[in-house]
């Protein structure tokens, strides 16, 4: 939720990345969950990319090897049973110079590290509001082909509202209003 709720407070003139601007139930992830009436399990971090973060050393697969298992020793019945799983990542890629071609490649591997754990729960690759680049956001489609398409239950999609900057909250809406719209047209939760 970086930047989330900064158009309700801007003007105090604290950046917008800082927590006071930060809300998970701004988001379109907790929105889209919400309209479809279903839990959401969010693993993320300010900065991770695929391959390269904006900040920090450890992406998201190293940072997903641990997660499971580090919820478990907080919870020890701690289990997750996705019906979905998203991947959401490019957005730092994309500004720390990682190609397309580069992304797609490692965005297959991770999801095979996925699919692993959870055989045949369907994934989509989520292209980022803050991208708009038409070459980067070809790599969701091309990630999901390569593992099989939708035949194989994997979805590509790329939003068509785009920000200049974090999404504020309203853009949160619109984007979880088409993410919606994607999942129910696919029938992907069933």
């Amino acid at each position: 939720g970086y930047g989330s709720i900064a158009d309700s407070v801007t003007a105090l003139g604290v950046a917008n990345g800082a927590p006071i601007f930060q809300d998970g139930t701004k988001t379109y992830a907790y929105l889209t969950a919400e309209a479809l009436n279903a839990d959401i399990v969010a693993t993320s971090k300010t900065g991770i990319g695929i391959l390269k973060n904006s900040e920090g050393t450890i992406t998201m697969p190293d940072f997903y090897k641990y997660y499971p298992n580090l919820a478990e020793q907080i919870e020890p019945n701690y289990n997750i049973n996705p019906n979905l799983v998203v991947i959401s990542l490019g957005t730092n890629d994309r500004w720390q110079g990682v190609t397309a071609d580069e992304f797609a490649d490692k965005l297959v591997e991770f999801a095979g590290t996925i699919r692993a754990k959870y055989p045949n729960v369907p994934m989509i690759f989520l292209g980022g509001m803050m991208i708009g680049n038409k070459e980067f956001n070809a790599s969701y489609a091309a990630a999901a082909d390569a593992l099989g398409g939708e035949d194989a239950g994997f979805y590509s999609y790329v939003t068509t509202s785009y920000s200049t900057s974090h999404p504020i909250s309203t853009e949160h809406e619109v984007y979880s209003a088409e993410l919606v719209e994607f999942i129910t047209s696919k029938n992907i939760l069933k």
